[in-house]
């Protein structure tokens, strides 16, 4: 039979609990990494307020609990407010292709930013797709009708 004082088999006892916790976290990323799928994810962080739309010709500022918009044609808030609220629970997902359609440009400024977020909109075959500090981003559920409002 093996003699090791206290001490080395208090070592043994810490190597083998070492090994062992090493062996589970690799048998857990092994399981757990065969059924990773991209999932959708907010644009927005949670209770975020948008407080401004601008797409250039009309802009969509926000007034205590109303909307004051500046366009040269008439839009009514009725047709203005689904659209802030389509912006705002919108969810994407991140995706490598690149656009080759022309696309809509929407500045957006969040309550508690400083600087407006910049988004590139894109209408493309396989749905619309986001452009956001040089990242794309297919939007879930939603076409460019619903982001845009009517030229």
């Amino acid at each position: 039979m093996l003699r090791l004082s206290q001490r080395a088999w208090n070592n043994v006892l810490i190597f083998a609990m070492l090994f062992m916790v090493y062996l589970f976290a690799v048998s857990n990323n092994l399981i757990n990494n065969d059924d990773v799928s991209p999932q959708s994810e907010p644009l927005l962080p949670p209770y975020s307020v948008i407080m401004k739309l601008d797409y250039g010709y009309v802009a969509i500022e926000r007034i205590g609990q109303d909307w004051r918009i500046s366009s040269e044609r008439e839009y009514s808030v009725e047709s203005i407010t689904p659209l802030v609220s389509t912006w705002e629970s919108l969810q994407v997902l991140s995706v490598s292709v690149a656009p080759t359609s022309n696309p809509h440009i929407v500045a957006m400024l969040v309550a508690g930013e400083s600087a407006p977020r910049i988004y590139q909109v894109f209408e493309e075959p396989s749905g619309t797709i986001l452009r956001y500090r040089d990242t794309f981003f297919a939007v879930q559920g939603v076409n460019l009708k619903q982001l845009i409002p009517a030229n």
